[in-house]
């Protein structure tokens, strides 16, 4: 936020119009009084700068609005105070006074009215500057007389201070505030625990109650059914002939029960037999398939077509050899042909001429060839000899096959023979089986049946025996006494009667209260658990309501610490200010302590100077706290009366630190006596003359 003027009528001391440009830089402002040499107090210069405050905010020192303007002014005359400043690039002017009787107040932004309405008006300036008149009075304006307030004050009540200007009183109120909702809760929970408490006691007081009456009601159905039947029985006395008749049809009804028992008792007899004869033909039909258990046809059937396989290979097999065996057989026949012409021709070899070529024959060429025939008949009697085995090995393993053949046919037979048994039993058992479950449970169904029967009318005969004794017991009676006594005991059953269905009434409405009462306690259950809840959230609430505003608090200290510093360190290199909470109390009062040179110092023992750097140092530490808060730069600054009672030397100290603050604040203005407007770049100068009419020089 950046000043660009101020212009004053009527406000305080300044009847007549006056206005003043706010440049950069330190500003002095500086006041004399006509006539009176050498004071400058009351000439009117603090409440040139106090026109801003109530320009933006409507607030001053004063009680009455009439106090604010200049009593020197008739009623009628305009009054005001105007404000020219920047903020966020925009330019703003505010003007606030009266006109008449009205009071106004005008807000324009570049030029343009913004709102109409004073309310309005000042919420808009509210939310621009973003906090209200204490906050920007204590971010911008420092007293010589409050200036070492915030040091010298009581660490508690500093602390207190901390919490206004660190916005922390609405975190320590809604600690409060949880605090005694939790404490509310508990209240509200107690109670609704002793509200439930009474509301099982009521319940098991009714239950109980319930309980006895409903003993009581459970004899109401019996009592009716007495009382009917002592009513029936009453009229029926009246009446001998109806008596009569009705112990005859019972009597009939009886006999035809007896006759009805008997045939379903001999019909129960042969069902009886039936389900033992078909169970005994049934199990005899499974001792003969239990012969089977291990038996498996599907390995059976697999086995004899391995069998049929392995028949199949020898016959095939004794076939190959029966067609080896006439092979042989042949082979011998040839051979057999062949040595006997080798022997007709060797009977036909003899000296002389060949019957054939009619060439002479040697007794040599005979030797020779009866020689190379015996050699030829040698080999073919070997061949035979040969051949000959070769047929009895044949034979042989014919004869092997065909008794592997007859063997396995044999067997064949049997397994086949086997399984063809198996199967047939198998599906007379599943026949069977199906017949007998079949004809088993419907025997059973109609033995259950006879013998719901048999004992249905058995109690029907007890039934018919009791009407008739009664019947008979009424018939043999006939004396006016016994049908007096019955009346009576009809009037007594009726009052018995009436009784309990009062007492069922009760019982109703004592049942209905009593669901009602268990809903109530249900209620008061869910509200209890809803409290449960609340307590725990009120309790986490509550802690981190605790430690929410402790961590502010305790960053809110090192920024102030850490800017006070900065703005020391600028003046006094080894000088530095230490902000911490005394933890050894229970309070954790706030303390401040001032390191010179490495050592704690006492504040009174600083020097003038010292102390009013470290003072205006820690006020720009709140100043830059409240910024932060309203998100807004307060970029001037204004001192009264600083330097105060302090020493040339001292001066030029704080003064170099409001040097120093300039790229802090670009504009300081600073209220201040005559004999030091020398050292101000800037001045504003302020006379009051001697009828108390402050004006601009």
């Amino acid at each position: 936020m950046k000043l660009n003027s101020l212009e004053i009528k009527g406000f305080s001391s300044y009847r007549d119009q006056a206005s003043v440009a706010i440049p950069f830089g330190i500003t002095g402002i500086v006041g004399t009084i006509e006539d009176i040499e050498g004071r400058s107090n009351a000439s009117g210069k603090t409440s040139l700068l106090m026109s801003l405050l109530f320009s933006l905010y409507g607030t001053g020192t004063f009680d009455r609005m009439e106090e604010v303007w200049n009593d020197k002014l008739a009623p009628s005359d305009e009054a005001y105070v105007q404000s020219n400043f920047e903020l966020v690039g925009n330019n703003y002017i505010v003007k606030r006074g009266r006109k008449g009787k009205s009071s106004y107040l005008d807000v324009f932004e570049n030029g343009k009215k913004v709102c109409e309405g004073n309310t309005k008006a000042q919420n808009f300036l509210q939310d621009l500057i973003g906090m209200d008149s204490k906050m920007f009075l204590s971010s911008v304006f420092v007293a010589q007389k409050d200036l070492a307030a915030f040091i010298e004050t009581d660490p508690g009540v500093r602390k207190q201070y901390m919490d206004v200007v660190t916005d922390l009183t609405m975190w320590r109120s809604a600690t409060k505030r949880t605090t005694t909702l939790k404490k509310e809760s508990k209240v509200a929970h107690d109670a609704l625990v002793e509200e439930a408490k009474e509301a099982e006691k009521s319940i098991v007081e009714r239950s109980a109650l319930i309980r006895s009456l409903s003993c009581e009601v459970e004899n109401l159905d019996r009592v009716k059914k007495e009382y009917d039947e002592k009513a029936e029985l009453i009229a029926r006395i009246k009446d001998y002939d109806v008596l009569s008749k009705t112990l005859k049809e019972y009597t009939d009804l009886r006999s035809q029960l007896i006759d009805d028992e008997e045939s379903y008792t001999v019909r129960k007899t042969e069902l009886d037999k039936t389900i033992k004869d078909e169970a005994t033909k049934f199990d005899k039909l499974m001792n003969e398939y239990s012969l089977y258990n291990d038996f498996d046809s599907d390995v059976v059937s697999a086995e004899i077509v391995a069998l049929e396989e392995k028949l199949e290979t020898v016959t095939q097999s004794i076939s190959e050899l029966n067609t080896e065996v006439k092979g042989v057989d042949t082979k011998l026949s040839y051979l057999s042909a062949e040595l006997d012409l080798i022997d007709k021709d060797t009977g036909n070899l003899s000296e002389g001429k060949c019957n054939v070529c009619k060439q002479d024959v040697s007794k040599e060429h005979i030797e020779h060839l009866l020689s190379a025939v015996s050699e030829q008949k040698s080999k073919l009697l070997s061949k035979r000899m040969s051949l000959e085995k070769k047929k009895g090995t044949i034979e042989k393993n014919i004869d092997k096959c065909t008794g592997d053949a007859a063997s396995f046919q044999e067997e064949i037979k049997s397994k086949t023979d086997s399984l063809g048994t198996f199967k047939e039993l198998s599906e007379k058992i599943k026949n069977e089986e199906e017949k007998y479950h079949d004809l088993n449970k419907n025997l059973v169904n109609e033995l259950k049946n006879i013998n719901i029967k048999l004992s249905n009318i058995q109690i029907k005969m007890k039934e018919y025996d009791t009407k008739i004794d009664e019947i008979n017991s009424q018939l043999s009676e006939s004396s006016r006494d016994d049908f007096a006594t019955l009346q009576q005991e009809l009037d007594a059953l009726g009052r018995t009667k009436e009784d309990l269905i009062r007492k069922q009434g009760k019982l109703q409405e004592l049942e209905s209260s009593n669901d009602n009462q268990k809903n109530v306690l249900a209620d008061r259950k869910n509200k209890l658990k809803k409290l449960h809840e609340n307590l725990y959230y009120f309790e986490v609430l509550g802690n981190a309501f605790r430690e929410i505003p402790a961590e502010l608090f305790k960053e809110a200290v090192v920024d102030i610490e850490e800017y006070a510093n900065e703005i020391i360190r600028s003046i006094y290199h080894k000088f530095r200010i230490k902000i911490y909470e005394d933890e050894s109390k229970k309070t954790r009062p706030l303390m401040i302590a001032f390191e010179v040179d490495g050592k704690y110092r006492n504040y009174k023992l600083l020097s003038g100077g010292q102390q009013s750097i470290c003072a205006i140092a820690l006020r720009m530490g709140f100043n830059k706290i409240l910024s932060q808060r309203s998100r807004v730069s307060l970029n001037f600054l204004i001192l009264d009366e600083i330097f105060g009672s302090l020493d040339k030397h001292n001066r030029e100290e704080v003064f170099r630190m409001l040097n120093g603050l300039t790229k802090f604040f670009p504009q300081i203005l600073v209220i201040t006596h005559t004999e030091e407007d020398h050292i101000f770049p800037n001045l504003i100068k302020v006379r009051m003359d001697s009828r108390g009419n402050s004006y601009i020089i």
